[in-house]
């Protein structure tokens, strides 16, 4: 007789730890379910190949505290966005990655979301943020009633980024900055380079206007990549073919302040990608000698370019100095590795040794795969 109350209490432990979802409800059940509780609805919107999605699974959705949470505040619902009523309710709100957390009310409105794989304490965070009326729906809903207020704007924007919804920062980030006298201060130079839209949008015509307080807080080489990824594509959808001279004079329209080094940082992207190596090194050379770069990745790429395609001593030369002008930038594995392989092609064994070694105890140290660079110790070339 001892036996059935001990196994209730086990029972009522198991179901105390961790999120309980409802997955065999219909969704119009699931939102008679929320108005009768006067809750929000919680929806993992999930796919069954998703490594995230059994990440969360397994790390954070049993999580008691999680569970404790979610299970006072939200319906929890599980739906496989690939089945069912899965793939509608994909579209009509928007999801596109996985997995995707929504918050809806009962009326099927969206509070808040959040993407990708979250720690509980993240994960808890995003559950407050739907719950105290600071989510994503609700914040978008104010500001379409035209709430302008600039703390208002900047919490906004952050709840934008935090759901990686970029392609309506932009807007966001104009509006906040009409209420500011001074763009130029750390906040809002920040504000303006992650609102950068397409060709002729206020926040890019800024920088193409007034690069020199961007090149000074973040570099001129971040500043010219940052442009480049906001103009590119849509050249690219605009054009059916990209060539050098095409974007050189699409540059002069757009951005007549910058025109000329934008387009030869295009062509140095252009040759690489064309895999036209005589022409990728003279273009490369040009760029570098002419305005140079303080940017880490781009010298180290450019100059693990160089070791894959170019063979000639001047060359190589070049390519040494750019990666360590890169390692002195930011010391690292990934471009120590790089240096190494360039000392080695260009015969300097003793230096290629000695940062090679160095590269695999940083790697050591920081739990990466060195085996690449050991290949130079062992003389397999």
């Amino acid at each position: 007789m001892l036996l059935l109350p001990a196994l209730v209490l086990c029972a009522s432990l198991t179901l105390a730890q961790g999120i309980q979802f409802d997955k065999s409800s219909s969704w119009s059940d699931i939102l008679a379910k929320a108005a009768q509780e006067d809750k929000i609805i919680f929806v993992d919107a999930y796919t069954t190949w998703c490594g995230p999605c059994k990440m969360m699974d397994a790390k954070v959705f049993t999580d008691e505290g999680v569970g404790e949470f979610y299970n006072a505040n939200f319906v929890n619902a599980k739906i496989d966005m690939e089945k069912g009523e899965g793939p509608a309710l994909a579209r009509q709100y928007g999801v596109r990655a996985y997995p995707t957390f929504l918050f809806i009310d009962s009326e099927g409105r969206l509070v808040h979301m959040g993407l990708g794989y979250q720690p509980a304490e993240q994960f808890l965070q995003l559950g407050a943020a739907a719950s105290d009326g600071k989510g994503l729906g609700t914040l978008e809903r104010r500001y379409e009633a035209g709430e302008r207020d600039p703390q208002f704007l900047l919490q906004y924007m952050e709840v934008l980024n935090s759901a990686m919804q970029p392609e309506k920062l932009s807007a966001i980030a104009s509006a906040y900055l009409a209420t500011q006298q001074d763009w130029t201060t750390d906040q809002n130079l920040e504000l303006i380079f992650g609102g950068l839209g397409g060709p002729g949008t206020e926040l890019t015509n800024y920088v193409l206007e007034n690069p020199e307080p961007f090149f000074k807080k973040f570099g001129q080489s971040v500043t010219v990549n940052e442009l480049q990824r906001a103009l590119l594509p849509t050249f690219s959808q605009s054009m059916k073919k990209i060539d050098i001279e095409t974007m050189r004079e699409k540059y002069t329209e757009f951005a007549p302040e910058m025109a000329t080094q934008l387009g030869d940082h295009f062509a140095m992207l252009y040759h690489l990608r064309s895999q036209d190596n005589p022409a990728f090194a003279e273009a490369s050379a040009h760029y570098m000698d002419t305005y140079g770069s303080d940017n880490a990745n781009e010298l180290d790429t450019v100059a693990w370019a160089f070791y894959q395609r170019i063979d000639d001593p001047a060359g190589l030369a070049k390519a040494i100095g750019w990666a360590e002008r890169s390692v002195a930038l930011d010391r690292g594995y990934y471009n120590l590795d790089t240096l190494a392989w360039l000392y080695d092609k260009a015969g300097q064994e003793s230096k290629a040794v000695k940062t090679a070694m160095e590269a695999i105890e940083l790697a050591k140290e920081n739990g990466e795969d060195y085996s690449g660079t050991e290949k130079i110790l062992k003389g397999q070339r």
